[in-house]
């Protein structure tokens, strides 16, 4: 994940809108297909249509198979917000988990910028429409009992919609689900995502610095390589 030094509210979300000649070249690129073999596809055309403004950092994006056509963003800063299905974003975040969070701002000497923390995952459960789960990835501030030199906790958290409103969440529903200590600020992973055998998939990241190195990493293998770490890791969890 790179670092973000864009101003507040200039990043825009938009999407892609392709022909199906150019989704089929895409699909043959990705699927390795020999391309001797490959017939040549023209496209007709690719444009940008905005979708939604007046975000801090956007980082992802979430859909609930429950039938709304509503879109989920995900803003670094700690927010998620609703998109509707006629194109409307709705001004109040469906989620704020910023004040569970560390700052997501650091100073490298060139100025206030974005780091890699913060909210950056987020999946519905497959049953969302029934049950009104969802999972998110975020980054807390390190626990009382973490070493002093480490700098965060990465939070897997379980919260459910509000019994009142669909566009909203119970933020009193939280269930921390998986807590890692971070040792440094970097390499946070974040990916979320529900697999066909219906286990939720979690990416972790190495835990931070550089080469897998330093404090509170393996001095011989790195913490990917590591078994005994859930640093740099892929995991899965019944869900």
């Amino acid at each position: 994940m790179t670092r973000n030094n864009i101003g507040r509210g200039r990043i825009r979300i938009a999407k892609a809108v392709a022909s199906n000649a150019m989704l089929l070249l895409s699909m043959v690129i990705l699927t390795g297909s020999n391309c001797e073999n490959t017939p040549v596809i023209e496209c007709d055309s690719v444009a940008l249509e905005l979708v939604a403004s007046g975000f801090v950092a956007p980082v992802g994006m979430a859909v609930p198979d429950d039938g709304t056509g509503r879109l989920f963003i995900l803003d670094q800063v700690g927010k998620v917000y609703v998109i509707n299905a006629d194109g409307t974003k709705r001004s109040v975040p469906f989620l704020d988990v910023s004040a569970r969070m560390v700052d997501v701002g650091v100073d490298f000497g060139n100025g206030f910028i974005y780091d890699e923390r913060g909210l950056l995952g987020m999946a519905f459960h497959p049953n969302y429409k029934s049950n009104g789960r969802f999972f998110v990835f975020y980054t807390a501030p390190k626990g009382a009992g973490d070493p002093d030199e480490f700098n965060a906790e990465t939070h897997i958290s379980e919260f459910e919609v509000s019994d009142d409103d669909s566009n909203l969440a119970d933020p009193d529903s939280e269930k921390l689900l998986i807590e890692i200590n971070k040792p440094q600020f970097n390499h946070n992973g974040g990916q979320l995502e529900f697999g066909p055998d219906g286990l939720l998939y979690i990416g972790v990241g190495d835990g931070g610095n550089a080469n897998d190195e330093g404090d509170g990493h393996n001095v011989d293998t790195g913490n990917a390589q590591d078994k005994s770490t859930l640093l740099g890791k892929i995991l899965h969890r019944c869900r």
